[in-house]
């Protein structure tokens, strides 16, 4: 089992990426602060090693968000 010892991580609604608590594209909780993951899904997520350990949260299909238009 994986410990959440961060924040509360959500998946996006295409459930590939991994977001932190107050980020907008949250749409489900995939771990509390504090709760446990099984470690096939927190590997599936990014969520160990040492890479881990160093960065946030990580978003396994990291986008840039679209350039704002009307400025």
């Amino acid at each position: 089992m994986w410990t959440n010892e961060g924040p509360n991580l959500y998946l996006t609604a295409d459930r590939l990426t991994v977001v932190q608590e107050g980020d907008t594209r949250a749409a489900f909780l995939l771990v509390a602060h504090g709760a446990q993951l099984p470690l096939a899904d927190a590997e599936q997520y990014g969520l160990t090693g040492e890479k881990a350990k160093t960065d946030p949260p990580p978003n396994k299909l990291k986008q840039e968000p679209p350039p704002n238009k009307s400025k």
